[in-house]
C-alpha cells in the first residue's frame, strides 16, 4: 500500500510539474513569430489532457465514485473529440465498470451502447482496438456488435428498462432473421422479448391504477 501511495504521489507530482511546463510553453509560443498559432494549439491540447488525467488520477483516491465517474467521462470525451478510438473505448469500459460497481445497470447499458455504435452490422474485420475485451474472441464487427447487444440487453433487463431492452431486441432479431439466419438465436430472443413485454406492460398497468383516498372514521 505504501509503495502504491508513493507511486501515486510521484505521478501526481510529475503531472503537476509537466502542466506548469505546458503553461510556460504556451506563453513562449504566444510570443514567437512562427509558433504563435500551431504552438499554442499544441500547448493547449497537452495542457487540457494533463488537467483531465490529473483530475482522474486524483479521483481514484478520494473515495467518491460520483467524482470518479465525472472525471472518467471528461477523459473519454477528450479522446473522443481527438478521434482516439482506442483510448476512448478503454475509458468507456472503466466507466461501465464503475456503473456496475454502483449497480447503475441502465447507465452501464448506455455506456456499452456507445461502443456498439462504433460498429457496423457487417463482416468487416475488427481491428484490435475495437475489441478491448479478452473474453470476446470475434472476427467481425457484426459478431462483436451482437455480443455487445446481448450484454446491453441484459443490463437493461437488470435496470428494469424493458422498453429499451425490447427496442434493441427487435434490432437484433431483424439481424438474426434477415442477415445471419440464426433461427435458434432468434427463437431465444423472441422468448425473452415476450418476457420483457409482459414486465413492461405490468409496470404501465400499475402506473394507471389510481390510489384510493383514505377515509377517517
Amino acid at each position: 500500500k505504501n509503495a502504491e501511495f508513493l507511486k501515486c504521489l510521484f505521478f501526481l507530482f510529475f503531472l503537476s510539474s509537466f502542466q506548469c511546463t505546458c503553461h510556460s510553453l504556451l506563453e513562449h509560443c504566444r510570443k514567437h513569430k512562427y509558433l504563435s498559432s500551431s504552438g499554442e494549439v499544441f500547448a493547449l491540447l497537452v495542457s487540457s489532457l494533463l488537467e483531465n488525467l490529473l483530475d482522474y488520477r486524483t479521483s481514484m483516491h478520494d473515495g467518491s465514485k460520483e467524482n470518479r465517474m465525472s472525471c472518467t467521462v471528461n477523459v473519454l470525451n477528450f479522446y473522443k473529440e481527438k478521434k482516439r478510438e482506442d483510448i476512448y473505448i478503454r475509458y468507456l469500459y472503466k466507466l461501465r465498470d464503475l456503473h456496475i460497481e454502483c449497480e447503475n445497470y441502465t447507465e452501464a447499458a448506455y455506456t456499452l451502447l456507445l461502443h456498439a455504435e462504433l460498429l457496423q452490422w457487417s463482416d468487416k474485420p475488427c481491428t484490435p482496438h475495437l475489441l478491448q475485451r479478452d473474453s470476446y474472441y470475434v472476427y467481425s464487427q457484426q459478431e462483436l456488435k451482437e455480443k455487445l447487444y446481448q450484454e446491453i440487453i441484459a443490463f437493461f433487463d437488470k435496470g428494469k428498462m424493458w422498453e429499451k431492452a425490447i427496442q434493441l431486441s427487435k434490432e437484433l432479431a431483424e439481424m438474426y432473421e434477415n442477415k445471419v439466419f440464426d433461427y435458434e438465436g432468434l427463437s431465444i430472443l423472441l422468448v425473452r422479448s415476450v418476457d420483457f413485454n409482459g414486465r413492461n406492460e405490468g409496470v404501465q398497468e400499475a402506473q394507471k391504477i389510481p390510489v384510493s383516498p383514505t377515509t377517517d372514521g
